[in-house]
């Protein structure tokens, strides 16, 4: 049941993302939420910096994110960045990514990296999606004390 989830809000965040970056050369993060009655639907913090730092963004997501999913409301969420990985044997030390955290009410947790390179006559080209499990950190742990 988890994997519809996350590969819809896979689906929602990467759009957003490749059509960000088509725009521009780099995007702000966001998060998204999949409610209950199954419909994917961004999640915004307020803003109350004019430009707040990408850090400070990040964190307020995080947040955002954990109050959301004590609540109940939501079956899955998703925050979603600009990012940069190190991809050992290649002659660049560096590529940029799309980056997805992902996670469920089941406690399944995933990480989602979509590398690219920017620009060019062609645009922006996206290398092969991967995922890496890890543990959950927004939604609470019912066992817990």
């Amino acid at each position: 049941m988890t994997e519809p989830d996350f590969v819809r809000l896979i689906d929602y965040c990467v759009k957003i993302a490749k059509k960000a970056l088509s725009a521009r050369a780099t995007f702000d993060p966001f998060a998204a939420v999949l409610v209950r009655s199954g419909a994917v639907l961004p999640l915004n913090v307020p803003m109350t910096e004019e430009h707040p730092t990408l850090q400070t963004l990040l964190q307020e997501y995080k947040i955002l994110l954990k109050t959301t999913a004590t609540r109940g409301e939501v079956t899955a969420l998703a925050l979603c960045f600009d990012g940069r990985v190190s991809l050992e044997g290649l002659s660049i030390s560096q590529v940029d990514e799309i980056r997805l955290r992902l996670e469920s009410v089941e406690h399944d947790a995933i990480d989602v990296v979509v590398p690219y390179r920017k620009g060019g006559f062609w645009g922006n080209q996206y290398g092969k999606m991967t995922a890496v499990r890890r543990k959950g950190t927004f939604f609470p742990d019912i066992g817990a004390d």
